[in-house]
């Protein structure tokens, strides 16, 4: 959630615990959804396109209300 810093902050957690968890073949991606909120945002999309590098996985923003980057 681009309108929520703690979201932002828990990644590493979660990516821990997949790794921790999950199949070592699961397929890891970082999203950041609400990107129709722009007036809202909290996280920068170059943020999480670090964080994403960091961690070696793709990173992509999303709407679900906007449609944006969603497959129906």
């Amino acid at each position: 959630d681009i309108t929520n810093e703690k979201t932002f902050d828990d990644i590493v957690k979660w990516l821990r615990n997949i790794d921790e968890h999950a199949n070592e073949d699961v397929e890891k991606m970082i999203l950041g959804n609400k990107c129709d909120m722009e007036e809202k945002r909290v996280v920068s999309k170059e943020r999480g396109e670090a964080i994403a590098r960091e961690h070696g996985i793709r990173f992509m923003e999303t709407s679900a209300k906007s449609n944006i980057n969603i497959d129906r």
